[in-house]
């Protein structure tokens, strides 16, 4: 990394010794947002569950879409182009490049600053990510050397859920972290999630029960006379402060009649998220279905969203896959 001073701008130039595969980006963008902690955060994230994070940007605004851990898992973060305080595209666009790059140039941000991200067809190996402190006339630029890419995107049909669950983000990395720990003292690496119309527990090694990683569910039908009424309505969930209250609420259609849903999860995909669990210190949502992959959802700061697909254990499955 290089730096040098010139018309009161500070020029970073990363060089990351990739290799060229595929195709470059074909249209200019820029897009400018004063939540610079968030991106950092989602870069952080996602340093270290790949190498290379391919953007995708539209009219309609910026997507990621990579499948990782063996195929496991896949991560979709979605930021609708209303959602910045300026974008601009040409058309589809995909540049891909090391989200480590990224964050270590923009990690040293103030509170009131505001990130650009612009991409020049003309100069096509590289994407200008610029800080512009607040209250000074100084500015940190940073040129990202781009890789070439294939362009792959997964799509996924709408279904009805089973169960559609907010948890308190910091309860569940601190179940997923326990759980982790222990994976030494058991047999295998996997961790049963039995969800049922009143709670959700946690349990390994055939059952043997974790103590306390059992979530009874609020709306649970024993727990409130009110259900019924309120079924429709927004539940108000709040933090530790009645400031910090957020409305829990999603697009997804839950099955009228529940029943029991049980999955093995591996544990270490699980805890592989614990950095993308860092970037909302209110709510994740869950998504359950029978037979179907485990969906958490994690809003990025005033962007978006970015979603969790894991799949649970299959017959053929080990601990080696």
């Amino acid at each position: 990394m290089l730096e040098e001073e010139a018309n009161d701008k500070r020029v970073v130039h990363i060089e990351s010794g990739v290799v060229q595969h595929g195709a470059l980006g074909v249209n200019n963008f820029f897009v400018k947002t004063p939540d610079v902690g968030t991106f950092s955060a989602l870069m952080y994230a996602m340093s270290s569950l790949m190498k290379n994070v391919r953007l995708y940007v539209s009219e309609e605004g910026m997507n990621i879409n990579e499948s990782v851990s063996r195929d496991d898992m896949h991560l979709f973060v979605k930021f609708r182009a209303s959602a910045f305080e300026e974008f601009q595209s040409d058309g589809d666009c995909v540049v891909c490049f090391d989200p480590n790059h990224i964050y270590q140039c923009i990690r040293g941000h103030r509170q009131r600053d505001v990130m650009t991200l612009s991409f020049d067809k003309k100069k096509p190996r590289v994407l200008l990510v610029r800080i512009m402190r607040d209250g000074e006339s100084t500015e940190l630029e940073c040129d990202i050397r781009l890789s070439g890419c294939v362009r792959q995107i997964y799509n996924a049909p709408t279904v009805e859920v089973d169960y559609f669950l907010a948890f308190d983000t910091g309860v569940f990395a601190k179940i997923i972290s326990e759980l982790y720990e222990l994976r030494k003292d058991f047999t295998d690496n996997w961790v049963t999630i039995d969800c049922s119309p009143c709670s959700m527990v946690f349990s390994k090694l055939n059952g043997y029960k974790i103590p306390k990683v059992r979530i009874e569910l609020k709306t649970a039908e024993n727990n409130s006379d009110t259900n019924t009424e309120n079924e429709n309505k927004k539940r108000r969930k709040r933090s530790k402060t009645d400031s910090d209250a957020q409305m829990v609420e999603s697009e997804c259609t839950r099955k009228i009649k529940q029943k029991n849903v049980t999955h093995e999860y591996y544990i270490t995909d699980l805890h592989l998220l614990q950095k993308c669990f860092a970037i909302n210190h209110g709510y994740i949502m869950m998504y359950i279905k029978e037979e179907f992959p485990l969906v958490i959802e994690i809003k990025v700061g005033t962007l978006g969203v970015l979603r969790a697909v894991l799949m649970y254990r299959q017959s053929g499955f080990d601990d080696d896959n």
